[in-house]
């Protein structure tokens, strides 16, 4: 068995996903996306499944900016 495991570095959720498998023997394939943006097809296929909202962090600086600069959050920069 081999998981895809997509985030950052710095983040504790991901350090904590990636030792999760380390643990158990589970091979990963870890995408850091500060190297490395999903591509469209990738994000299409997680807003299938997941939905949409499940890819915003509503809580991040970044949406903090962007709304109170008026801009949608989903509009290119």
């Amino acid at each position: 068995m081999e998981v895809q495991v997509f985030g950052v570095r710095k983040s504790a959720d991901t350090r904590a996903a990636l030792r999760f498998f380390a643990e158990r023997r589970i091979k990963v394939h870890f995408v850091d996306l500060n190297e490395r943006a999903p591509a469209l097809g990738e994000l299409r296929r997680f807003a299938d499944k997941f939905g949409l909202q499940a890819l915003l962090d509503r809580d991040s600086r970044r949406f903090a900016e962007l709304n109170s600069a008026g801009r949608s959050p989903h509009s290119s920069d």
